[in-house]
């Protein structure tokens, strides 16, 4: 009997510690829920062709740069602006003649959206999305118009916190630059609505990585 108190008193002398250990553990893991965050980005654009009935144009894939702000919403939920840009140049073919031509441009993205992220200690995985505007501008030749249209976006990613307030963000993105095909209006004996289609003939991506600063 006397040998089973000592165990009983063992164990709940080792559960006690085991118990303290793990409280002064989380207790020491710094506090990542930063109310703002900030990150400049910079990495590789994926930048895709158009085909149309005439001829097509490819974009060339090119370095791209970026910044995005993030504010948090709680329960591990940012709203958040990102803007990215790309300074490339596109080669435009004709189907039906010997017409074709080179010409620069810069692609900008400006979206707004949400990011939700799960945290697991250090590392935070995340997925996003979005929706905005995209302008492409070219440059250096006025026959050529800018062309803006709202566009969405879709990425996953990830946060590695190197410090409370320092971080390391990577994330993969896929953008789609949208056109309005059409829109209707119906009614029935049950009342009216009405609808509104969106496509894209160009899908564009990124991969893009960068420091993270909390606030």
């Amino acid at each position: 009997m006397k040998k089973q108190l000592h165990l009983f008193v063992l164990l709940l002398l080792t559960i006690n510690l085991s118990v303290v250990n793990a409280q002064d553990l989380t207790n020491a893991l710094p506090d990542y829920d930063h109310k703002v965050e900030l990150a400049p980005l910079v990495g590789w654009a994926l930048n895709g062709s158009i085909n149309f009935v005439q001829g097509d144009v490819k974009f060339n894939d090119a370095m791209n740069y970026g910044a995005a702000l993030s504010v948090n919403t709680g329960y591990g939920s940012f709203a958040e602006v990102i803007y990215t840009f790309t300074s490339t140049d596109a080669n435009y073919r004709s189907y039906i003649s010997p017409d074709s031509r080179r010409f620069d441009l810069d692609i900008h993205y400006i979206q707004i959206g949400g990011v939700k992220e799960f945290k697991v200690d250090r590392i935070r995985p995340f997925g996003t999305i979005g929706i905005g505007a995209s302008g492409f501008v070219p440059k250096n030749d006025r026959t050529l118009e800018s062309w803006w249209s709202f566009a969405m976006n879709f990425g996953v990613g990830v946060k590695i916190n190197i410090s409370e307030s320092i971080g390391i963000r990577l994330q993969a993105r896929m953008l789609m630059p949208l056109y309005f095909a059409g829109a209707g209006i119906f009614c029935s004996t049950g009342g009216c609505g009405g609808g509104l289609t969106a496509s894209s003939n160009i899908i564009q991506g990124d991969f893009m990585g960068g420091l993270v600063f909390g606030f």
